[in-house]
């Protein structure tokens, strides 16, 4: 039986993909600044202290972390590249907290496809995997199907 959390959609639509999963807090400054800075193909996370997401590119992947931390800077970074479409395709959060409000603020009225959904619970992160795939609900439900 293939695994369900339910959290809070913040910007959401149906979409299935691939899992990259941080169980530490995810610094958008630290790993994506960079690659707003040069001519670049896709966001690879740079953050030496994430061995979770280290070298891993996240064009078009499912990012699952536990929170969001870091400058606003990040967030800013991030969002520039989720626009330019070499971020990733949606951004869960197992915490619910102010960390996404920038980036909903950033993205929201531009008819993004991006999704983003906070509130999963840890539960969440101990299910998932990187490599799952994930089946996201407009309603803010993620299923991992097995």
């Amino acid at each position: 039986m293939n695994k369900k959390a339910q959290g809070r959609p913040l910007m959401c639509r149906a979409l299935e993909g691939t899992a990259l999963v941080s169980r530490p807090a995810f610094d958008p400054y630290l790993n994506l600044l960079c690659s707003t800075k040069r001519k670049f193909h896709h966001a690879v996370c740079k953050e030496r202290g994430n061995l979770d997401l280290y070298g891993n590119s996240l064009q078009g992947k499912i990012l699952c972390v536990s929170s969001l931390a870091g400058p606003e800077e990040g967030i800013c970074a991030l969002s520039y590249l989720i626009r330019k479409g070499k971020g990733p395709s949606a951004l869960l959060i197992s915490s619910t907290d102010n960390g996404p409000a920038l980036l909903l603020r950033e993205l929201q009225g531009e008819g993004s496809p991006f999704v983003l959904i906070d509130g999963l619970g840890n539960g969440f992160l101990d299910e998932v995997r990187t490599g799952s795939r994930l089946r996201i609900r407009e309603r803010g439900e993620v299923e991992i199907v097995k």
